[in-house]
Formats: structure tokens, C-alpha cells, sequence
């Protein structure tokens, strides 16, 4: 690794986390503050907070589910029951969320701190009514966004609209920073009165924690997105059980594989239903036919590790020995986003595995007959990582069981992996530089969802101050160090957005290439030499011919590690690269760069997904 100026080790930092949308348990909406665009300062109104919007806990659909709370610790301990009516205490929802013909959001918008414009594509779905006032007559639509700069393939949030007023907002829970700030250059340019309201919660769209499907436990991973169930949404899901608030369904492998060409990194026009539905997780459709993420709660691991990404799994093997070494459950990594590592489409467990112990609760674990299966084979070159760099030989490999296989409640082949012969990629050495008009103490924050692996200098619970001087210079407050940058590292569960831009390059030409593109960005001659001595080695690493290399998209920054920095910067320049290895050249549309302009109190965060 790179070496500090002040002769300490730098440790890789910066992992993009996955944003989980944390549900609120409130029972009315609530309205606490508004925020309103510059431009319709004085037509738009603030709306008073809503008394009566209390509602009952049922999604109305054509055969409204009866949501009386459960009773045990939020597990439902019924089944369907079948009702007719489709008014939800004050909010009417349709049986069936029509697409709307409305075009509220501009359709381009000025990215901010640059002079580029933005297309914006939306799809607005019209999904109930609201019966009583305040907001009495206030239509409730879900709008599903993209756009071309951003590539943020999937924001998602509601407006409440009465034909003359718009008030935009998540309704599921309250809205985050990142997507406060893009609704705002979402609607800067719009003539229409409106409100960004973050703080509005609709009680219909609350369900809980846990749910109970076919017997076993579901727990939340994401609440109500506002992203809706579309017609082929269906095409690639599987219904597995009916829950008190309706169907659940989860991924059927063999459709979504056939749909998507993973080699190529593209897909059919399906594509967009496919990557929504890709994270092998259990999804329930909600009042307004948004999609609500649930994972099944492993009921064999002790109660505080069900929800855990690592685990020692209560096995015994064959040979009547214990199982004393930790699997990772399901994939955590920078740029990955899935509950499983689900197989079902992969392997046959009866006729291509063989039994290699039981369970606690005296289900089969599986692993590989010998080492001659091509999945082997490729978990072998692919997948197995030590941390000396000295893989083992293949049979030596093959009896630690580094990938075991369990059939769960659901029919799917779940595989774990052995934790200490993988290496999940990192957001690697994103650094923080900061550079003040005069010296002067700064406190910066970076929150990721699930959390720190390291920090240098110490982050603590509230963050980095240092004294920060014009030229960089950093000194610590809590040991009274100086830093030339701050850094940190974690893992990510935010799934990658789908690109295509960026450049190929060959193996040789990488310092040529950063040295050109990065001042594009925004980085200067010190932050540039800094990235190449970090960067220009672990790539070459994978010792191959050509790199697909992109530049990812500010809302996934911001979504995956939301910065916060007092006093507020001028400028704020986050680069975060991501490259794929390729044994042979291949034409791509180049990918535009952009970056504001270095005015005033600036800073700059640079880092890359880190392959191990």
C-alpha cells in the first residue's frame, strides 16, 4: 500500500454502501418540514400537516388483504383473508396502478456545479386518491426515473398532485440527503408550484419488520421504493408462498438467466425488470403496487445472527467433526447487491453434489463430489483467494470445504462460501482531500450503512475535525497528527448501475490514460500522481491485455456513502472508478467527463472498486 507523508501506512478506503430503506413507524403522515425550489418561492405553497391520515395497515387491491397487526413480535400468524373493499381508511388506491400520461418533471436539468444538461426520462403511475383534507383530492402517483448523465437507472419516489400543486416525497419513509438533492435539480427548471417534502409518510405503505412465508421467517431488507411491479416483472418471478399481505415472489433463476447475457453486460428490453428483480430476495407488492425486499431469516443460526452476513454455520461433518470456521452467506462487496448465492440454476445437488454433513436442525449440506467439476474448477480460479497469495492445491482446497450447498424452505440451492479463501472487492483508497480558503477547523462525516472496516485517522462516532490549511494539510484533532488526506474502508451492498460508457484501455497505457482523463474530472497534478501510484498497480495485477474503465455516477456516491462536511464546502469533486479486465480489445461509446469548477472551499474525494 501507499505510504502517508507522515511516514504511517494508508489503508484502503471507502466502501460504497447499499442504501436500505429504513421504515418509520409512524401512524399518521407527518409533515415536518418543506423544501422548496428557489424558482417557485413565491407560488409554492406549504401545506399544513394532515390530522387525519391515520389508516389501517391493508393494501387494497382487488381482494384486499385484512392486515390486523400480528400479535408475536411482528411474525403474521395468518393467512390471506379475502375482503371486497379498496378504501384504505382515508387514501382510495386503485385495484391496479394505471401508467399516467403526466409530465411534471422537466425533461432536462442543469447537473450541478457544471454546464451540462441532463435528459430525463420518468414514467409516472397513478396509484389511489386522498379522501380528506388537507390534501383532499390529492392524487398519489409512483415515478420511476432516469437519466443520461447519472445513470441512477432506478430513482424512484412518489408525488402527491391536485392538479395544480405537486408535492414530491418517498411516503415509505423519509427521504435521504442524495435524494433530496436530486429532486432538486430534478425540478429546478419546473414551472408547475411545488414541495420537496422528505418527512410525509403514508401508513398503508408500513408493513413489518418480519413476515411469515410458507412457516418460515422473511425479514425486511428494503421498504416500499416506490418502484413499481410492472406487468413482466412477473415473467421473471416465482410465486412461493401467500402471505396476510399478499403473494410473495422471488427470482426464478432459469427465466432470469435466459433473459440477461451476463458475458456481453447487456440484455433484453427486459433488462430494467431483470436487474430489479436480480438480488435473489422475497418481494411483496405493496398498496401501490410498489416493491417491498425481504430475505429469509436463516432459522438455524443462533436468534442475534439470522439476519448476519457472516456466520459459523452449526455443522457437523461426516467425520463426526464440528464445523468451527465462519461462511459468508450472501455476497457483500462494493458494487454487489444480493440475499444469496442462489445456484438452483447452476447445479443439480442430487446428481452433482454429494452429502458432507447436517445442519443443527438436521438439514443436508452438500459440497462437491471431487475436484473434476467445471464448477469447482472455476470457484478454484476465480473465486479462491489466500491471504499470502499462495493458493493450495486443488484437493487441498477441496477438503476445507470452501463452498458447501443447502437446499432451503423454497427449493432454491443456496451456496456458502468459506470466509477465509474469499476476498470481496472494496471500494479501494477513496481519499479526502480538503483545501480551505483560510486555515480553519473542519468536521467531516461519512456515514456508510453497514458500517466501517477501518478508518485512519479514527473516525469515531462523530466524525473527523482536523485543523485544514489551504495547501491540505490535515492535523488531527483527536491525536495531533498531521494527514496529508482522510480515508477509510468498508463493503458495499449497493448494487452497481448499469453503464456502458467509458474507455478501453491497454495494459501499457494506463498512466497515460489517468494522466489525460483525470483533470477532466477535476483532480489535480498531486490528487492525479496520488491515484496513479495506488491505482496503476492493483490493475495490473490482473495482468490483462486491455481494462474496460468507467467513472461511476455522483447519486451512486452519494446514495452508497453520503459525505457531510461543516463548514459547508463550495465545491465538493468525488471520482469513484470502476474497471473490468478484458483479454481483447472492444469498441465502447466513450463516456463524457465532467466536473465543476474549483471555486471557494473545495474538496476532493478519489477511489475505485477494488478487485482482490
Amino acid at each position: 500500500m501507499p505510504t502517508q507523508k507522515d511516514g504511517s501506512q494508508n489503508i484502503s478506503m471507502l466502501q460504497a454502501i447499499g442504501v436500505v430503506c429504513a421504515v418509520a413507524a409512524f401512524t399518521a403522515i407527518i409533515t415536518i418540514a418543506h423544501y422548496q425550489t428557489k424558482k417557485n418561492t413565491t407560488t409554492t405553497h406549504t401545506s399544513p400537516t394532515p390530522h387525519n391520515m391515520h389508516t389501517e395497515h391493508a393494501p387494497a387491491t382487488t381482494t384486499t388483504k385484512t392486515l390486523t397487526p400480528p400479535k408475536d413480535k411482528d411474525i403474521e400468524q395468518s393467512h390471506t383473508t379475502n375482503s371486497t373493499k379498496t378504501t384504505v381508511g382515508h387514501i382510495t388506491w386503485l385495484t391496479q396502478p394505471q401508467k399516467s400520461t403526466l409530465n411534471i418533471i422537466p425533461q432536462k436539468y442543469l447537473l450541478s456545479g457544471t454546464e451540462e444538461y441532463c435528459t430525463v426520462h420518468a414514467t409516472y403511475h397513478l396509484t389511489g386518491e386522498i379522501t380528506t383534507e388537507p390534501y383532499n383530492s390529492y392524487k398519489i402517483y409512483t415515478i420511476d426515473t432516469s437519466d443520461n448523465c447519472e445513470y441512477m437507472r432506478h430513482f424512484s419516489f412518489r408525488m402527491l398532485y391536485d392538479g395544480t400543486h405537486a408535492i414530491f416525497t418517498n411516503g415509505s419513509r423519509p427521504l435521504e440527503a442524495w435524494e433530496i438533492d436530486m429532486l432538486t435539480q430534478y425540478t429546478q427548471d419546473l414551472s408547475t408550484p411545488h414541495t420537496i417534502n422528505p418527512h410525509i409518510i403514508i401508513p398503508d405503505l408500513q408493513y413489518p419488520k418480519d413476515l411469515l412465508c410458507a412457516g418460515h421467517v422473511l425479514h425486511e431488507k428494503e421498504a416500499c421504493s416506490a418502484q413499481q411491479f410492472y406487468p413482466q416483472s412477473y415473467h421473471i418471478l416465482t410465486k412461493v408462498c401467500d402471505s396476510a399481505y399478499g403473494p410473495i415472489w422471488t427470482t426464478n433463476r432459469t427465466t432470469a438467466n435466459r433473459l440477461y447475457d451476463a458475458k456481453e453486460n447487456k440484455s433484453t428490453q427486459d433488462h430494467m425488470h431483470y436487474e430489479k428483480f436480480n438480488t435473489n430476495a422475497f418481494y411483496l407488492k405493496a398498496s401501490d403496487g410498489s416493491l417491498i425486499q425481504y430475505t429469509h431469516a436463516l432459522d438455524f443460526l443462533p436468534t442475534n445472527h439470522t439476519n448476519a452476513h457472516m456466520a459459523v454455520l452449526p455443522i457437523t461433518w461426516h467425520d463426526g467433526t464440528h464445523n468451527d470456521k465462519e461462511y459468508e452467506l450472501y455476497p457483500l462487496g462494493c458494487g454487489t447487491q444480493s440475499f444469496a448465492y442462489d445456484m438452483t440454476d447452476v447445479l443439480n445437488p442430487h446428481t452433482e453434489l454429494t452429502p458432507i454433513g447436517t445442519l443443527r436442525n438436521g438439514d443436508t449440506v452438500y459440497g462437491y463430489k471431487d475436484i473434476t467439476h467445471p464448477q469447482f474448477q472455476k470457484t478454484y480460479t476465480d473465486i479462491y483467494w489466500e491471504k499470502d497469495g499462495e493458493k493450495k492445491s486443488r484437493e487441498a482446497y477441496l477438503a476445507r470445504h470452501p463452498q458447501i450447498f443447502w437446499i432451503d424452505p423454497y427449493n432454491r440451492l443456496r451456496a456458502f462460501y468459506l470466509a477465509e479463501t474469499i476476498s470481496p472487492a472494496e471500494c479501494g483508497k477513496p481519499v479526502i482531500y480538503l483545501y480551505p480558503e483560510r486555515t480553519q477547523d473542519v468536521t467531516v462525516t461519512v456515514a456508510p450503512k453497514n458500517g466501517f472496516t477501518v478508518t485512519d485517522p479514527e473516525h469515531g462516532d462523530h466524525g473527523w475535525t482536523v485543523e485544514a490549511h489551504p495547501d491540505g494539510t490535515l492535523i488531527n484533532r483527536a491525536d495531533n497528527k498531521i494527514y496529508p488526506y482522510l480515508f477509510w474502508e468498508g463493503q458495499s451492498s449497493q448494487l452497481l448501475p448499469q453503464v456502458d460508457k467509458g474507455f478501453v484501455v491497454a495494459h501499457d497505457a494506463l498512466e497515460t490514460f489517468f494522466t489525460q482523463k483525470l483533470p477532466k474530472l477535476g483532480l489535480n497534478a498531486t490528487e492525479i500522481q496520488d491515484f496513479i501510484d495506488f491505482w496503476v498497480p492493483q490493475m495490473r495485477k490482473d495482468e490483462r491485455n486491455f481494462y474496460f474503465i468507467t467513472f461511476l455516477p455522483q447519486n451512486f456516491i452519494h446514495a452508497s456513502a453520503p459525505l457531510t462536511i461543516t463548514p459547508q464546502p463550495d465545491t465538493v469533486i468525488r471520482v469513484l472508478m470502476h474497471y473490468t479486465g478484458l483479454d481483447t480489445y472492444k469498441n465502447v461509446p466513450a463516456q463524457k467527463l465532467i466536473a465543476p469548477e474549483r471555486t471557494g472551499f473545495t474538496v476532493v474525494e478519489w477511489g475505485g472498486i477494488l478487485h482482490k
